[in-house]
């Protein structure tokens, strides 16, 4: 129950910030005082190079938000992910004070593609991602 309250916590900061009003930034999940969030504006599907045994709707780029509601920091990373092979690579990040929005840390170094597992909130992103993609294709497809 308190994991849950900590994360509503951090999902109502983050709706009430100005983040959320510059993106179409959307609540995925929370564990403890972390909340998880995806910019749905930012996504794009089949992009770069495709790796062999990989459809290009397997792969897509997101602007991914990490809210650390405890330690004041809000992590911001662009990130490749391809869900075939289960894995995701962050070609820049960005860290900032929550509350001031003071950049701390920022990184434009990309990083080798990282395997994710069944549990890693990667994954759950990975399912939110195509989960709202079916979303907006069943809502395209009844306003014909």
């Amino acid at each position: 129950m308190r994991k849950k309250i900590c994360g509503l916590a951090a999902a109502c900061l983050l709706g009430l910030s100005p983040l959320a009003a510059a993106e179409d930034m959307r609540f995925v999940d929370a564990e403890g005082f972390t909340g998880y969030y995806v910019d749905v504006s930012s996504l794009a599907f089949g992009t770069g190079e495709i790796p062999q045994d990989t459809a290009p709707e397997d792969i897509v780029e997101a602007q991914v938000a990490v809210v650390k509601a405890d330690r004041n920091r809000l992590y911001l990373y662009q990130i490749r992910f391809n869900r075939r092979q289960e894995t995701y690579e962050i070609y820049s990040s960005e860290v900032q004070a929550y509350d001031t929005k003071e950049v701390l840390e920022k990184s434009n170094l990309g990083r080798l593609p990282r395997h994710y597992g069944f549990s890693s909130p990667m994954n759950g992103i990975v399912n939110f991602i195509y989960e709202w993609k079916a979303e907006q294709e069943r809502a395209n497809r009844k306003s014909y």
